[in-house]
């Protein structure tokens, strides 16, 4: 169950969907924590947050279904949180990390660079030691369960770019993929 769960996602720009079905079909989700590099290019967290997620074309169902209500119930659920998956402790302010590991109940890491042509030290800096921060930060929490999400090699057989968006109700990824190829887990 959800509801009232406290939720913590590493990266912000591929956590967009699962962020908004976890707000439509669990409206009683505690709140959301998502880890935003900030920088004096980007801006702060809270103002990627508002750029980049809260203004996501992701959020236009629960932009329409909430009306008035969106900015004040979402604003309210989510928080950014400055840090770093390439550095000590997701460079998280060592306040920041006391609060979030007494408070996070499910942390759900989607973070990895997906760049195949990556300098080798940079690539095994995000995708090698940036999830062994991830569990570190996990098992610092009170009792916290660990969702690992893989970027690499995730859409079967389907050919040509695959855009991130959300399924329609009632739809599941089987049956997109059953119109599209036949069955795909033949």
């Amino acid at each position: 169950m959800v509801g009232e769960k406290v939720i913590y996602f590493t990266w912000l720009l591929r956590s967009k969907v699962i962020v908004e079905k976890i707000l439509r079909d669990a409206p009683a989700v505690g709140q959301i924590y998502l880890l935003i590099r900030a920088g004096s290019r980007t801006g702060t967290a809270e103002e990627r947050l508002e750029k980049e997620v809260l203004h996501s074309a992701a959020f236009s169902r629960l932009r329409s279904t909430w009306g008035s209500d969106f900015d004040s119930v979402v604003g309210g659920k989510l928080t950014g949180v400055a840090g770093d998956l390439t550095t000590s402790r997701l460079g998280i302010e060592p306040s920041v990390w006391q609060r979030l590991t007494d408070e996070v109940d499910v942390v759900i890491n989607s973070a990895a660079t997906a760049v195949f042509d990556e300098p080798v030290d940079q690539a095994v800096e995000s995708n090698t030691h940036g999830p062994e921060r991830v569990v570190e930060f996990a098992t610092a929490c009170r009792d916290a369960v660990l969702v690992h999400v893989s970027t690499a090699y995730v859409s079967g057989r389907r050919p040509g770019s695959i855009p991130e968006e959300i399924l329609p109700d009632g739809c599941c990824v089987r049956q997109l993929l059953e119109k599209e190829n036949g069955s795909p887990f033949d």
